[in-house]
């Protein structure tokens, strides 16, 4: 246990209430597709608030639960592929990538 260690349970959730871990599916979180039991946000939080599709998601998401492999090879491509090409922070690496075993080669 956790507990043992000083490691004890807390609200990670930041001032808008936007969770930083999703228990479930991303669809489930961004459809609000949730049961009432299941839900760890009241569902009168989502209810009739302009805080539904990706505004959900905190900008420093730590973890998704349930995914497939090909979700996680989706979401790998999308962030450090496609996104690290147009926050140009890795562009070199991702246009090595790119490149054919030919023009490696030369």
């Amino acid at each position: 246990c956790l507990a043992n260690v000083g490691i004890y349970p807390t609200d990670t959730r930041d001032e808008q209430r936007r969770q930083r871990f999703l228990p479930w599916t991303p669809e489930q979180h961004y459809q609000a597709d949730l049961t009432r039991s299941f839900l760890m946000d009241p569902i009168e939080h989502w209810v009739g608030k302009s805080v539904l599709g990706p505004a959900i998601f905190h900008e420093n998401l730590i973890s998704m639960h349930h995914l497939g492999p090909e979700q996680i090879r989706l979401i790998d491509g999308l962030l450090y592929g496609v996104a690290a090409g147009l926050w140009n922070r890795t562009a070199v690496t991702v246009d090595k990538a790119l490149r054919s075993p030919e023009s490696k080669a030369v």
